[in-house]
């Protein structure tokens, strides 16, 4: 993003909907551009240390840091369009979101906070059983394919293993 055009820093991007939307530090003031090298102001509703966007099925949803005092959202249901502000279920350090199978899933980072929508960002719950980083609970994993939401535990990927020793 061109950072002198729009005087900002950026904390996140993501593309969708033929275009990048770009997320600022700390002010109302998001990033737009259709090719990924000309950049118009978006402005945003309400400002806030945002820190993960992320596009599914023809909706945007932005998330904010926030911490312990705060726990700011953002929706808009016209690509990219008309911002409307929610509210994620607890203040934390909400700092990656992402959709797929139909709702966006926002995790928090320091905590094993997570929470989910299944309206596009209107609404959020908060997630339950516990996540668990992969290297906690086998010290060969880096990366899973998926959580077993009942208990917790990351299913492993054997092609991501670290060790000869893999198993499942």
């Amino acid at each position: 993003v061109n950072t002198a055009a729009l005087g900002t820093a950026w904390t996140s991007i993501a593309y969708g909907g033929g275009q990048f939307i770009a997320l600022p530090d700390a002010n109302s003031i998001a990033g737009i551009s259709t090719d990924g090298v000309t950049w118009e102001a978006l402005s945003l509703p309400t400002s806030a240390a945002w820190s993960g966007i992320a596009y599914g099925n023809g909706y945007w949803a932005t998330i904010a840091t926030g911490g312990a005092t705060s726990s700011a959202a953002l929706y808009s249901i016209n690509n990219g369009e008309g911002w409307r502000e929610s509210v994620m279920p607890s203040a934390s350090t909400w700092s990656n979101i992402a959709y797929g199978n139909g709702k966006f899933v926002a995790l928090a980072t320091g905590t094993a906070n997570s929470a989910y929508s299944t309206n596009y960002g209107k609404t959020w719950n908060a997630g339950s059983g516990k996540l668990q980083a992969a290297e906690k609970v086998h010290p060969f994993v880096n990366w899973a394919t998926d959580v077993d939401m009942k208990t917790g535990v990351p299913n492993k990927l054997a092609s991501a293993s670290t060790h000869q020793d893999y198993k499942a």
